[in-house]
C-alpha cells in the first residue's frame, strides 16, 4: 500500500504464498484450495504491477519463500527506497547495515563514543546504559 515503499535499512521484505488453517470435509479442502490459488494470483497482479517482473519469476519466488534485504528489495521494486537516506537507491553504502551484528557495532560505537566525551568507562555505567541510550543523539544512516 502507498505510493512510495520505504524499507529500514535493517529491514527485510519475505514474500510467500498464500496460507490459511481450515478444517472440513474434502468439499471445503478444495474450495479452500481454490481460494488460495486466487489469492496468489491476486498477489501476484500486486506485486507484477509494482516490480515489473514475470509473473512465473514471481510465483517461483512466492513458492520458495524469498527473503531480501533492503538493497535487494529496492533493486528489484519491492520496495522504493531505503529509510533515513537522501534519494537512497539499491548500491548506496546504507544497504550494507543489515545485519544484526552491524547494527550492533553501530550501536556500540556510539555508546563508547559518548562514555569517552562524558569521561567515564563502561564499568562505571553498566547499570546506566538504558538511561545513555536515550541520550545519544538520533543518527541518520
Amino acid at each position: 500500500a502507498g505510493d512510495v515503499i520505504e524499507i529500514s535499512p535493517v529491514g527485510m521484505i519475505m514474500i510467500h504464498n498464500p496460507w490459511l488453517w481450515t478444517q472440513g470435509d474434502a468439499d471445503e479442502m478444495r474450495t479452500a484450495a481454490r481460494f488460495l490459488d486466487d489469492v496468489k494470483e491476486t498477489i501476484i497482479n500486486a506485486y507484477e504491477t509494482k516490480t515489473k517482473l514475470p509473473r512465473d519469476e514471481i510465483s517461483r519466488m512466492m513458492d520458495d519463500e524469498t527473503w531480501f534485504h533492503a538493497s535487494k528489495a529496492v533493486e528489484l521494486g519491492f520496495a522504493d527506497k531505503i529509510m533515513f537516506t537522501e534519494n537512497s537507491t539499491a548500491g548506496d553504502s546504507v544497504n550494507n547495515m543489515s545485519s544484526r551484528r552491524q547494527v550492533m557495532n553501530c550501536l556500540t560505537d556510539a555508546i563508547k563514543a559518548r562514555l569517552a566525551a562524558e569521561k567515564k568507562s563502561a564499568s562505571d555505567n553498566r547499570v546506566n546504559a538504558a538511561q545513555l541510550y536515550k541520550k545519544l543523539p538520533e543518527r541518520k544512516i
